[in-house]
């Protein structure tokens, strides 16, 4: 009895690991990839919001696609600068700590709910 014991542990740790493993890969890559995807899409919105200066600026040309883009990561650089301003305002940093804590805490209740799945709760009430 004890032996099957040891036999349904070793697939349980190995499943652990492996749930583990990947939740963690899912929480580190998730917002990688979604800051990639709104780059991609705000230089894609900036280049056509470029498209007006065309005719001072030439795109057809190797130096006005480099001068393009370098606007492009200014108007960016401006963004995020004043995106940091916004969030020093209390209102923000308010609305920030809110959002910040309803994500925690959802993020722990699906935590939890995955550890009774396997038998394994995350909570210290244990």
């Amino acid at each position: 009895m004890a032996k099957q014991a040891v036999m349904g542990a070793a697939p349980q740790r190995a499943f652990r690991f492996l749930k583990t493993t990947f939740l963690g890969g899912v929480v580190f890559l998730a917002p990688v990839l979604l800051l990639v995807v709104l780059a991609v899409k705000a230089a894609a919105l900036l280049r056509r919001l470029a498209r007006p200066l065309e005719a001072v600026l030439p795109i057809n040309t190797f130096v006005g696609i480099i001068v393009a883009d370098v606007i492009a990561v200014a108007v960016i650089v401006l963004l995020c600068f004043l995106g940091g301003l916004l969030a020093r305002l209390s209102l923000a940093n308010r609305f920030i700590k809110k959002a910040e804590a309803g994500v925690l805490w959802r993020a722990i209740g699906l935590l939890r709910a995955l550890g009774r799945g396997t038998g394994h709760a995350l909570s210290s009430n244990r």
